[in-house]
């Protein structure tokens, strides 16, 4: 009997480290680590008060590192300064994008010489900032600055004088003369200048003839048909003679036709079609 009773306790016996490994791991409550936490750090050696409280030195240390860690902050709470901040800074935006379209559209209309781009940047700089200007005629500003300070050539100053004579020729007789009449204009005061260059400056001062619409004849009435017997007619009361005519319009939708009945002796319509 003894020797099964040696067996029996040989067969169930386990080492302590199993027992160890099979326990379950203690939980703490947050209170107790956060005071625990606060005695660490009064002390100021982890060691010795982990070993009075009786738990393991890194166990404290996690701890330690865990609470006194900066909390994460919060999401921004967006107040009234906040959004008015941000409305601030979107019309401001707004603003910026609304000049770069306009000055976009008007650059449409701008010739791409350096001239006369810099001299389109000084005459919108009154309404629009220089830096801007130049972003968008995409032109450095240190051209832009060297061009205002360049000194005028003599080509430039006789193109300024031409231009105020041609301007004149040009509105006085009605924005009708081209090149070859205004060259004649020029002439006859005592100046030259090619065509070419009185083009070149009309189209700087976007000056733009007139041209004269070829007339076309819509009615013919050069023809054999036969005409109406009540042609001549003088009714003496309404309703005794009526008379017609058709016309065209144009509209967006291409050219309608009107057809138009009159009363002779009223000269009220009668009825009309399209």
């Amino acid at each position: 009997m003894s020797d099964v009773a040696t067996l029996k306790r040989t067969l169930s016996y386990k080492p302590e480290s199993t027992y160890m490994t099979t326990q379950a791991k203690q939980k703490y409550i947050a209170e107790f680590k956060e005071n625990n936490v606060k005695r660490a750090n009064e002390s100021s050696n982890v060691a010795e008060t982990a070993h009075e409280l009786g738990i393991k030195e890194n166990t404290l240390t996690n701890w330690v590192y865990q609470y006194s860690r900066p909390l994460k902050p919060d999401k921004a709470v967006r107040t009234d300064e906040h959004l008015y901040d941000e409305l601030k800074r979107l019309k401001k935006e707004v603003t910026r994008l609304t000049e770069e379209r306009d000055l976009w559209t008007r650059r449409q209309r701008c010739c791409q010489r350096n001239t006369v781009q810099s001299a389109w940047i000084l005459e919108q700089s009154v309404d629009y900032s220089v830096a801007l200007l130049c972003s968008v005629l995409s032109v450095s500003r240190s051209a832009y600055y060297a061009w205002t300070t360049a000194v005028e050539s003599r080509k430039a100053k006789r193109d300024k004088e031409l231009k105020t004579v041609i301007t004149a020729a040009f509105t006085q007789n009605r924005a009708v003369y081209g090149t070859r009449r205004l060259k004649e204009v020029l002439a006859k005061q005592g100046d030259s200048a090619s065509r070419r260059r009185i083009g070149r400056i009309m189209q700087e001062a976007q000056l733009v003839c007139k041209t004269k619409r070829r007339f076309r004849a819509t009615t013919n009435s050069k023809h054999n048909m036969p005409i109406a017997p009540n042609q001549g007619a003088s009714p003496d009361q309404s309703n005794q003679v009526y008379v017609g005519d058709i016309t065209y319009i144009k509209t967006q939708e291409g050219w309608l036709y009107l057809a138009v009945v009159i009363d002779l002796y009223s000269r009220q319509i009668v009825d009309t079609v399209i």
